[in-house]
């Protein structure tokens, strides 16, 4: 089993003080239950990933595992080394009405990410230009225009969130 920070599951370190003159290490566990780390830390892979399985990858910007599929292979790009590409389960974005595994993350509005439990302020994370959020969250966003003042559009050839393996 994976571990980080000495423990079997996500969890955060800090330093808060045990007296008022002494900090000590103190951890902090982000979410409703634990949640055991699982599956690859997103920067090294095994040897013999396999195409027709799911890819669980810890997202260290989500604070939480992800499940990823296969999209394609690529040959081109790296001098002939194969690149493997993988988009995120859209259910791991899904709110937890619609996918009841997302209530121990707090997941209000479906194409995010509840971040306030890990950084302790109010924030999600999203795709690329809030590609695929909730049309509840959408229609309070400020519009983001290009340098040209046009309007940016969210696009899943450039904001869908995808990992390439060498």
């Amino acid at each position: 089993m994976a571990r980080w920070l000495e423990k079997d599951y996500i969890s955060m370190k800090r330093r808060d003080y045990k007296t008022p003159s002494t900090l000590g290490d103190s951890y902090l566990e982000p979410w409703e239950d634990r949640v055991f780390l699982d599956g690859s830390d997103g920067i090294l892979f095994a040897t013999n990933v396999q195409t027709d399985k799911k890819l669980t990858v810890m997202v260290p910007d989500f604070a939480r595992m992800a499940q990823f599929s296969y999209i394609d292979s690529d040959w081109s790009k790296y001098n002939g080394l194969e690149l493997t590409r993988w988009e995120i389960d859209p259910k791991v974005m899904l709110n937890s009405t619609a996918n009841p595994d997302n209530k121990k993350y707090n997941t209000q509005f479906s194409g995010s990410i509840n971040l306030r439990t890990p950084l302790q302020a109010s924030a999600v994370a999203t795709k690329g230009h809030f590609y695929q959020v909730s049309p509840v969250v959408k229609d309070q966003l400020a519009i983001i225009n290009n340098r040209k003042g046009e309007h940016i559009k969210p696009d899943q050839a450039n904001d869908d969130l995808i990992i390439g393996i060498e």
